[in-house]
């Protein structure tokens, strides 16, 4: 719900008299008429048998992740924009306990995240852990954007671990990882979560957008580390570092500006100050961490005329809604293909980490190939292909658009090679290598079993 929603729906401006519970909740339920997604369903009908209803607010760094775990721990929510920026929850009451336990966990996965450096590195500190298995995974034939995604999902399912990047001559990336962590699914997530979660993402409805905001995430944080210089590369004029709510920190050579941005109807947008830090007081710099993390998406703008512009048509904290559907979908398919996978002969071998990758992805493509088709595959159950066609529908997702990120999945390469001085394959001139004997079709031999290793980690 926007800043603008909120206050006309719950009536909580600043000269708007505060409903009393009652009424609140009557508000509630007329908000939630004829929404269909799961969380407005749930919440409607126990408001409708008299449910009582909780409230908290958190940083908005940490609004994404809780969705994230209450999502998963299955609890209905709404979020809602204070008209100072803050973001808050409205849940049921008797949710109240596994919230706080979601909460938590939420908090602890930020806590850690993958390291991300380049493929010979992240061999290292394999090679230097108390890991036995030294096996690493390589997914290769991944944009900019997919690898860049895929390192924050992996994140999820191996966290405090390394991953390595690393940009190839034909301009795609490769990403490396652990083969033993990234499939031993020692939490909620799994690798094969993360990978599916990026290609329907990157290659589905929201493909767009969220390539344009990994863009804008990476040139943020090429500024932020330059210290926000202006257009002209020095710090002299301005910054403002705007988002997808209505708080902004406008950063200058003399400190920097918390604030927010109220509209009005006959006014337009004015950007309110609520603090000032300057450079020369205490713990400055901490002070201008914890005020950016008062901001999610962050993009940088360099006049105040572009800050109104951008609060005047681009406020909208929340993510699109086909985005939360299918980092949905992407969850329940991974734990349908997770059981039914887990007695195959592959997933029972020791090692063969990039096998058994592959192995993953084969499943993931017949399941979600079924949603469109109806067509239960072998070893699902037709109330699994229920369930997955009920989340496409409650989060309007089109079933159509889900064969690009099934055919982009099946494209790319995995392959699975021992780390270690002087026993590493050169992925790249093997690919140009396969390329040349395919004749240049390259997509031909993407899935190609020859490159299976030996222990010196040589193709064979």
């Amino acid at each position: 719900m926007s800043n603008k929603e909120f206050l006309e729906v719950f009536g909580t401006g600043e000269h708007a008299p505060v409903p009393e519970r009652e009424d609140l909740y009557g508000i509630i339920k007329k908000y939630l008429e004829g929404k269909r997604n799961p969380s407005a369903i749930r919440i409607r009908s126990w408001l409708n048998k008299g449910g009582l209803m909780d409230a908290f607010t958190c940083r908005a760094d940490t609004v994404l992740p809780v969705m994230e775990a209450f999502r998963e721990s299955r609890i209905p929510y709404i979020v809602v924009e204070e008209p100072g920026g803050d973001i808050g929850f409205l849940i049921r009451q008797s949710d109240s306990d596994g919230a706080k336990r979601a909460v938590r966990t939420a908090m602890k996965a930020m806590a850690k995240t993958c390291a991300i450096m380049d493929g010979k590195a992240a061999e290292s500190y394999y090679l230097q852990s108390n890991n036995e298995d030294k096996m690493m995974i390589q997914v290769a034939g991944l944009t900019q954007e997919e690898v860049l995604y895929l390192a924050e999902a992996a994140a999820r399912a191996m966290p405090g671990e390394a991953v390595g990047i690393d940009a190839l001559s034909d301009g795609t990336y490769l990403f490396s990882c652990h083969g033993k962590t990234a499939m031993s699914a020692r939490g909620k997530h799994t690798f094969g979560e993360a990978l599916t979660e990026t290609m329907l993402l990157l290659n589905g409805e929201s493909a767009d957008s969220i390539r344009q905001a990994t863009q804008e995430r990476a040139k943020y944080l090429k500024a932020k580390t330059e210290g926000f210089p202006d257009r002209t590369g020095y710090s002299t004029d301005p910054v403002w570092i705007v988002g997808r709510g209505s708080r902004y920190v406008k950063k200058s050579a003399d400190g920097f500006e918390l604030g927010h941005a109220v509209t009005d109807r006959e006014w337009g947008v004015d950007l309110v100050p609520d603090l000032f830090v300057g450079t020369g007081e205490r713990r400055y710099e901490e002070r201008l961490e914890s005020a950016l993390l008062k901001i999610t998406g962050h993009t940088c703008l360099y006049s105040e005329e572009e800050a109104i512009d951008w609060f005047r048509t681009k406020r909208s904290y929340f993510s699109q809604q086909a985005v939360a559907g299918q980092q949905t979908l992407a969850m329940r398919a991974d734990a349908m293909v997770a059981k039914k996978i887990e007695g195959d002969r592959v997933m029972q071998m020791d090692g063969r980490w990039d096998a058994k990758l592959r192995h993953y992805e084969k499943e993931m493509g017949k399941l979600l190939g079924a949603i469109k088709s109806g067509r239960v595959p072998k070893g699902y159950r037709r109330e699994d292909i229920g369930e997955l066609k009920r989340i496409a529908q409650a989060f309007r997702l089109s079933t159509g658009r889900l064969e690009p990120a099934i055919s982009r999945t099946a494209s790319i390469s995995v392959y699975g090679r021992e780390a270690g001085p002087g026993r590493i394959a050169d992925v790249q001139k093997h690919i140009e290598r396969m390329t040349a004997r395919a004749g240049g079709h390259g997509e031909d031999v993407s899935r190609s079993r020859t490159q299976s290793t030996d222990r010196r980690g040589e193709n064979r």
